[in-house]
């Protein structure tokens, strides 16, 4: 028997790995993540854990009939164990940020753990299990998913994913007796993957592609076992999806996504090089960022643009490698296949998510990426006698520390707001969402002539951006440009929204104009103008507030108080 080979085990389901291998790749993921421990809550962690009444409240039932976003915001998405998983955190540890921040780290180290299992069971060989599991604790690309919090529904779904895929492999590499228990563990497994994230669609088209690939004995048997194993939970979670949400449709409403403006051909040839950028981020993940959005990635809009030509090369290099490895290697093949399969839903290239590039959507799907490296790399190394091993094994080992320093130095650019923004602008000055984001941080701690020089820059790389222009119609009022600001507050109140995604800034433009009437002396029309404020914004206690000054001043004294009582309550609350 070859070194690291797995000895076939019976009905076996976990194969003899190393618990010191376990215990190391646990241990490498707990030491280049535990940085963020003391990081706050950033970007969407305060909509969905902070300020999300189904996390404060453990009640099962309403978090499994309730969209992901809650019902103050954003609907269409449906990841209801993600949403448990934050409730329980709440319910032991308490609502500080460091509680979600320490159970995603603990998560991740497991993420290593199932993926050396798994990909120890797929290739049927230790030492490639185990260089993968390595890889996929140190890798950086994993760091968006684990230091952020909403990143818990990538480990989730990636862990339950790599845990359906080993049960899988061990059915699938079973030669004598089938055990009725992987019949059970496969779907249950896979319907929590997508229970949590629905990115855990793509490995449907692995398992069934790579069945196909592989062409082994009774090949369209097998097939239609992986199409049924892992088809009847994505045909569940679909029903689920589809009375909790009332369709299946994606949201693409999020107005500073890329891709929402796109036809044709824009979508194609930007979609296609966004799945270059993402297999080149993975590979040297150097050039990392918080946020990928518009402004700092521009539309591809021409065959001639010198993005899809350096796309053109990456995608043909990573063909090649398929056709390569076919043959022998087929394993490190099946690899680059599962990155392929797994990206693809989310790759814009069929539908539109509107998210044109994000590092977290490349959690589970680097896990090909490593498995394909370690077959490769393993496999010459049998190759090489001598001090040429030794030369490559310290070599492996010096990228795992490069990998390790990567992660562990990105706590800092998540550690809050601020910080979170300034590391995106960095790297991309001109990136609209960071620079209204900072600007936000910057009056939120009196710089406000700094503030405005942001608001500014991310209005002029998209004129359209209404949350900057609440703030620079703010700004405007001040100066006492009341015209101009009247003018600003226009342009969002003349499209009353019709999608909870809207309803904040149109809010917003509704307080500051009543702001503006209280200044011109139009007390009937400011308390009109928050009174509608607050149908979009019922439990906002500065509406509360503004409304109750105002109805005091015009001698409506009872139910002035009764305004003031109510926006003392959300505040304690």
């Amino acid at each position: 028997m070859k070194s690291g080979t797995v000895p076939g085990t019976g009905v076996s389901f976990f194969p003899d790995v190393s618990s010191r291998g376990l215990v190391l790749v646990f241990l490498v993921a707990l030491l280049v993540s535990l940085g963020s421990v003391q990081n706050h809550f950033v970007g969407d962690d305060l909509p969905i854990v902070k300020r999300n009444p189904l996390v404060h409240d453990l009640d099962v039932g309403t978090i499994f009939s309730s969209n992901y976003w809650g019902e103050t915001s954003y609907g269409g998405l449906y990841r209801p164990l993600t949403i448990l998983s934050y409730a329980l955190n709440f319910k032991l540890l308490g609502r500080a940020p460091w509680g979600f921040h320490i159970v995603n780290c603990i998560l991740h180290g497991l993420v290593a753990m199932v993926g050396l299992w798994c990909l120890t069971r797929v290739s049927l060989r230790r030492d490639v299990g185990q260089l993968g599991g390595l890889l996929i604790a140190a890798s950086p690309i994993a760091s968006e998913a684990v230091l952020s919090v909403v990143g818990r529904a990538e480990l989730l779904s990636a862990l339950f994913s790599l845990l359906a895929l080993g049960f899988y492999a061990s059915l699938r590499n079973e030669n004598r007796i089938v055990s009725p228990l992987a019949w059970v563990l496969v779907p249950v497994s896979y319907l929590l993957a997508l229970l949590s994230k629905e990115i855990a669609a793509g490995c449907f088209l692995a398992v069934v592609g790579g069945e196909l690939f592989l062409r082994s004995p009774n090949r369209w048997g097998r097939i239609a076992r992986g199409a049924t194993l892992f088809g009847l939970p994505i045909l569940a979670y679909l029903v689920a999806r589809g009375l909790v949400l009332d369709g299946l449709s994606v949201p693409t409403n999020h107005t500073y996504f890329a891709l929402l403006g796109a036809h044709g051909w824009e979508r194609w040839l930007t979609a296609t090089w966004a799945v270059a950028a993402s297999l080149f981020l993975v590979v040297i993940p150097i050039d990392l960022c918080g946020d990928y959005s518009i402004g700092s990635l521009p539309l591809v809009v021409s065959f001639g643009d010198v993005r899809l030509i350096g796309a053109g090369v990456v995608l043909v290099i990573f063909l090649v490698a398929m056709l390569k490895g076919l043959g022998k290697r087929k394993f490190g093949t099946l690899g680059l296949f599962f990155f392929g399969c797994v990206l693809f839903p989310v790759s814009n290239l069929v539908i539109p998510i509107g998210v044109l590039l994000a590092e977290r959507l490349l959690y589970l799907p680097s896990v090909g990426i490593h498995f394909a490296f370690s077959f490769g790399f393993l496999s010459l190394c049998r190759r090489l006698e001598g001090s040429r091993r030794v030369f490559a094994i310290c070599l492996i080992l010096s990228l795992v520390f490069l990998l390790s320093h990567r992660f562990a130095s990105r706590a800092e650019d998540w550690r809050t707001n601020r910080t979170l923004s300034e590391s995106v602008l960095r790297t991309y000055p001109m990136n609209a969402f960071a620079n209204y984001n900072l600007g936000v941080v910057l009056f939120q701690e009196g710089k406000k002539k700094k503030a405005e020089e942001h608001f500014d820059r991310a209005l002029s790389i998209r004129p359209g951006y209404e949350k900057a222009i609440v703030y620079k119609a703010g700004f405007l009022q001040q100066r006492g440009e009341m015209e101009k600001a009247h003018l600003l507050f226009l342009t969002i109140l003349n499209h009353k929204p019709q999608e909870r995604s809207r309803f904040e800034v149109y809010g917003r433009a509704l307080q500051g104009r009543g702001a503006l009437f209280v200044q011109e002396q139009r007390l009937g029309l400011a308390e009109k103008s928050l009174k509608e404020a607050l149908t979009f914004l019922p439990d906002d206690p500065s509406l509360w507030g503004d409304l109750a000054n105002i109805l005091k001043m015009r001698g409506k004294v009872v139910e002035g108080d009764q305004a003031r009582s109510r926006a003392v309550k959300l505040r304690k609350g």
